[in-house]
Formats: C-alpha cells, sequence, structure tokens
C-alpha cells in the first residue's frame, strides 16, 4: 500500500471507531459483575462496528453463523474478478506499450490493445466498486439482524382481511375491507 491508501485506511478506521456510542462508568456505578439483575445488551452499534472491520464479524456476533460462508464465497468472488481485470489490463497495457515502441508499430494492434486495456480497467473498477458494495451490505444486515435479536414472532402476529357489506340509509350495500390485527 502507497502511503495515500494508508492515510484513507487509517482515517476511516478512525471515524468508524468516532461513530460508535461508547459507555463509561465511575467506580460508584460499575455494575456488579455477581448482580443476577445486570442483563447483557445486545449491541447493534457493536455488531456493525465488528462486521465493518471484518467481514462476517458481526454475524459471528448475532449468532447467525449461516451467513459467514456466504459472505466470504462473495468477497472472494468479487476479489477473483478484480485480480482477473487487474491482471488482464496490465497485461494489455504492456502489450500496447511493447507495440508502441517498434520501429513501425500496426495501428491496428495497438488500438485493439488500447480497447482491450480501457475494458479491462473498467470492469477493474466496478469490481472494486462492488465489492465496497458487498461490504457494505454485510455491514447493513449484521445492524439489522442485531436490531431484531429480540423482536417478537409469536404466534399470536397476526392480520385478516374479511370483506364487510355497509347498508345506507338509502337502502345501499356499500362493501368494504375489514382489517383486524391481533398482538
Amino acid at each position: 500500500m502507497n502511503e495515500t491508501q494508508k492515510h484513507i485506511v487509517l482515517t476511516l478506521t478512525f471515524l468508524l471507531l468516532g461513530l460508535v456510542p461508547q459507555q463509561a462508568y465511575s467506580q460508584d456505578s460499575t455494575p456488579d459483575s455477581k448482580d443476577s439483575s445486570s442483563v447483557v445488551i445486545h449491541s447493534p452499534a457493536r455488531a456493525t462496528v465488528m462486521s465493518a472491520i471484518l467481514p462476517g464479524l458481526g454475524q459471528a456476533y448475532n449468532k447467525k453463523y449461516w451467513k459467514i460462508p456466504i459472505i466470504y464465497a462473495g468477497v472472494a468472488g468479487i476479489g477473483y474478478l478484480i485480480k482477473f481485470n487487474n491482471d488482464s489490463y496490465k497485461s494489455s497495457k504492456n502489450l500496447y506499450i511493447a507495440e508502441s515502441e517498434l520501429d513501425t508499430p500496426n495501428a491496428i494492434s495497438m488500438s485493439r490493445y488500447q480497447a482491450e486495456a480501457l475494458y479491462y480497467r473498467r470492469n477493474r473498477d466496478l469490481s472494486i466498486i462492488g465489492l465496497l458494495a458487498f461490504w457494505g451490505l454485510n455491514v447493513i444486515d449484521a445492524n439489522v439482524d442485531a436490531h431484531f435479536m429480540h423482536f417478537d414472532i409469536s404466534p399470536d402476529l397476526s392480520m385478516n382481511i374479511n370483506p364487510v357489506y355497509q347498508l345506507t340509509s338509502t337502502g345501499q350495500l356499500i362493501p368494504h375491507l375489514s382489517f383486524s390485527m391481533n398482538f
């Protein structure tokens, strides 16, 4: 990594860590670990930061272990696309440079190599954007899962839709829909 990339990575890391809510306790209000009334709260912020630092770590924190292989398969697939397109870009660029250094360069070959280099560079850049988008989705998934960790999905939650007819004062029947929700 060059110096600019290191600077960007460090800046993003400190920004992410700075956005995480922090808790501090004074000596008098430190929760007693022996006290059974202290409740462990599942933190969406912690899941988000963990997943931003290392893909899949937030899912492990949320105990959604089955998602981790999917995340790593996606990262590996997109990583392969980045490597393939970067290698092809370098190869096409080197062929273009080699052709241009000849005494009598072939214009058709040069334009083909240049078009190939632009094609692979564009695909490499789009693959990098895809990797960042996939990483972002991983972070969002960890956050949403952490928010729904204690969501009530009991069988008592239901909604019924029934047709209803209302009789007006003129004797007309007007059809309606009735919504009833059970909590």
